[in-house]
């Protein structure tokens, strides 16, 4: 049995840093975004300005940016930086590292792909939100049972498909927005489906 509906709220990959257009950014955001995450796995000294747009979009929108890729690099990057937080993905015993690095109050995500097992670990580990996914590869019954038994939020990689994930993952990760020809009109339509 799991909980009761709930509102589904959309988690969203970031542009690239190389491809950062920050108008569009802005208007994404505006229409609904309730966290966002940068892939700084390669990220260059180059970069940095276009980061720090970033940072100042998110600002403004009251958006948490956090920095995912290689974990160590993403650590760097958010106490460089003061993100929001991270999403790790290199072993769930790696949150009580993270939170020692980069403090109590930023966030901690942990991508646990198709393992119960290490979601579980995340979770007991303290981290905000466990991110199963990507979607084709899960099975429905461990979405529901996860909510039906554990606290920690839960955060499924949707793969812009969002069937058996409304109304029951607290947020659907959208990996490929900024990809489509018109972002601000892709986010306002899964956010509409959000809402169904």
């Amino acid at each position: 049995m799991i909980k009761e509906a709930i509102e589904t709220q959309l988690y969203l990959a970031a542009p690239a840093l190389d491809a950062l257009d920050e108008a569009v950014l802005t208007a994404v955001l505006a229409e609904g975004v309730a966290c966002l995450m940068v892939d700084v796995a390669s990220f260059t000294e180059a970069q940095t300005d276009a980061l720090e747009q970033m940072i100042a979009v998110c600002d403004r929108a009251e958006c948490p940016l956090v920095a995912a890729g290689d974990d160590a690099i993403a650590l760097d990057a958010a106490k460089r930086f003061a993100l929001d937080g991270v999403h790790l993905t290199g072993g769930p015993k790696q949150i009580e590292w993270a939170r020692k690095q980069i403090g109590q109050d930023k966030i901690v995500g942990y991508g646990a792909g198709t393992s119960r097992h290490d979601g579980l670990i995340a979770a007991e580990g303290g981290a905000d939100y466990v991110m199963f996914g990507p979607l084709s590869e899960l099975e429905l019954e461990l979405i529901a049972w996860w909510q039906a038994v554990i606290e920690t939020p839960l955060v499924v990689d949707s793969e812009n498909s969002l069937e058996g994930v409304v109304g029951i993952a607290d947020f659907a990760m959208v990996s490929r927005g900024f990809c489509k020809e018109n972002p601000v009109a892709f986010v306002r339509e899964i956010n509409v489906r959000l809402s169904a």
